[in-house]
């Protein structure tokens, strides 16, 4: 779990000599948006701190795989980052993000620093240096959180028939940024409570009526997620509204109608 600052290192790349150096501002910029989205999802509990090193032209051989590109990192960057004091390291561009962005965790990383038991990196590609895909990606590292998926049964029980008559659709939670990360939505309550222990978290023992505050703003008084006993697992109950971060889920599905890829009925998220 994490609560306080979280640190995080830009490294800018320059592949070639046809890259333009990286505008520095904008990037930042980018940074503040996901500093504020962590702050209102961790109702200020956590804090991303971003600084950025490299932004000249790489000369030495062109990384042909996830270790090569993070060594070329390493070296653009390492003259003005104490690694000791990262929590996470974004290569941008990266080569090898695989399209928007992607994680890794390195052991026995060498630095200028000395050793590094383990290095949280992210790729980020070319055209996705957003809040979104950035959230999202934290959220994998350090945070340690999975994707927001969902579950389609059509119109099986799915007591009865999980999981033999459900598909699990991957990324199918749309209103968690680490499912439909575009849409940028709140992390559901439960990866809250992984995440940080952000807020409380209540676990349902027996039948009765029990208070539920909404999930977007945080409270002293009542718990923010219910967590139901089911099977080996427990499934849990949060309570959302379309304000704050969570207000864009709305706004997107006003513009885009509900993705032809999700069903409108027998989905669990």
């Amino acid at each position: 779990e994490i609560l306080g600052t979280v640190n995080v290192l830009v490294c800018m790349m320059r592949w070639d000599a046809s890259s333009p150096p990286i505008d520095q501002a904008q990037l930042n910029q980018v940074m503040q948006e996901v500093r504020e989205w962590y702050r209102e999802v961790s109702y200020g509990q956590a804090f991303i701190a971003s600084q950025y090193a490299g932004n000249t032209l790489w000369t030495g051989p062109y990384p042909e795989n996830n270790l090569g590109e993070l060594t070329a990192a390493i070296e653009t960057c390492d003259p003005e980052v104490d690694f000791n004091s990262i929590d996470a390291m974004i290569i941008f561009p990266g080569l090898t993000s695989g399209g928007s962005g992607d994680v890794g965790n390195y052991a026995s990383v060498v630095t200028q620093d000395g050793i590094l038991e383990e290095l949280n990196v992210i790729r980020i590609g070319q055209d996705y240096f957003n809040k979104y895909v950035i959230g999202h990606e934290l959220g994998h590292q350090p945070f340690n959180l999975p994707h927001a998926n969902a579950l389609e049964c059509n119109s099986f029980s799915f007591r009865e028939n999980y999981p033999s008559q459900c598909q699990l659709l991957e990324y199918g939670n749309l209103f968690s940024i680490m499912g439909f990360a575009s849409y940028g939505g709140h992390f559901v309550g439960w990866t809250k409570h992984i995440a940080g222990k952000w807020l409380d978290v209540q676990l349902i023992t027996s039948d009765g009526q029990y208070p539920l505050h909404v999930l977007e703003t945080p409270s002293s008084t009542y718990p923010q997620t219910l967590r139901i006993p089911f099977s080996e697992s427990s499934l849990s109950l949060e309570y959302r509204k379309t304000i704050l971060q969570d207000e864009r889920i709305n706004q997107q599905l006003q513009l885009e109608a509900w993705p032809d890829a999700l069903p409108l009925n027998g989905c669990l998220i």
